[in-house]
């Protein structure tokens, strides 16, 4: 599989990830390269989530809410 780059989501309708925990064991099998964003949807998480080293040639990898409410 391809390395993870430029914007994807969690959470919502149609999102590139269902969960967070499904986004960072993505991240961590398969890398990143260039800069990375999670955009993550409204909704409940609960959990916390611990990203080790990723593999790959990458820029910076940002978790944030989508629409800019914490």
């Amino acid at each position: 599989m391809a390395q993870l780059t430029g914007t994807k989501t969690i959470g919502g309708a149609n999102p590139d990830y269902a969960t967070i925990t499904a986004a960072v064991t993505a991240l961590m099998n398969q890398g990143a390269t260039g800069n990375l964003t999670f955009n993550i949807r409204p909704g409940t998480y609960t959990g916390q989530y611990t990203v080790g080293a990723v593999p790959g040639n990458y820029g910076t990898i940002t978790f944030k809410s989508e629409n800019n409410i914490a």
